[in-house]
């Protein structure tokens, strides 16, 4: 059985999954369904504080595997966010800021795509945090993963070559154009949401095991 530090656990996994998808659906609504600086203003900048909090909860929810006796696992799921933050902070901040700065494109591109491929480091946190639990679906909760990371790939990897710079003072400023409301991207929008509707399932049903309902 589950011990309620590990139910804790999984009810603030719950909710970060949550959170991220309900800020993913603001976000596709205020922007109409288009991606890139010019619909990154005004009310979107709002959406930051909700970011954090995913990040918050994950790392809260990571603090109750641990307690629950999960130790390896949540020293895993630690070391998955560590590395996440580092691409983050220490590649693809350098390598934006100096395109930036230099007008290239090309450095641009590359940091991001690095941010790209480091968030699926991110997206094995759910998956790795609550491995261990007895009772957790694990087959459903791999294909939570893979559902969301392909769909993230596929999305958001082609728009990166599309990527251009406009210079705005001593800066070029990367500006990106894509619409999300048209064609495959639909598709692949409703995957990932599917994907985080799985690893819901997962969670829940580790609960539902746990409480012998």
């Amino acid at each position: 059985m589950i011990a309620l530090y590990g139910e804790r656990a999984l009810v603030l996994m719950m909710a970060a999954v949550s959170v991220s998808m309900v800020v993913g659906a603001v976000n596709l609504a205020l922007s109409g369904g288009r991606a890139g600086p010019p619909y990154a203003r005004g009310p979107l900048a709002l959406l930051a504080p909700c970011e954090a909090l995913v990040l918050a909860l994950e790392v809260v929810a990571v603090y109750y595997v641990y307690r629950a006796g999960y130790e390896g696992w949540a020293k895993a799921s630690v070391a998955l966010l560590t590395a996440w933050l580092a691409l983050n902070l220490l590649v693809f901040v350098p390598l934006a800021v100096r395109g930036m700065y230099e007008g290239s494109p090309d450095l641009v591109r590359w940091g991001l795509l690095v941010k790209v491929a480091g968030a699926l480091l991110n997206y094995l946190v759910p998956v790795i945090a609550v491995y261990g639990f007895p009772g957790v679906p694990r087959s459903l909760l791999w294909a939570a993963f893979a559902t969301v990371s392909a769909s993230h790939l596929a999305l958001d990897v082609p728009p990166v070559w599309a990527v251009r710079l406009e210079r705005r003072g001593a800066v070029h400023v990367p500006v990106l154009d894509i619409d999300l409301s048209t064609g495959h991207r639909t598709s692949l929008l409703i995957a990932n949401y599917i994907g985080s509707l799985l690893y819901l399932t997962s969670y829940a049903v580790a609960l539902i095991r746990a409480r012998g309902i």
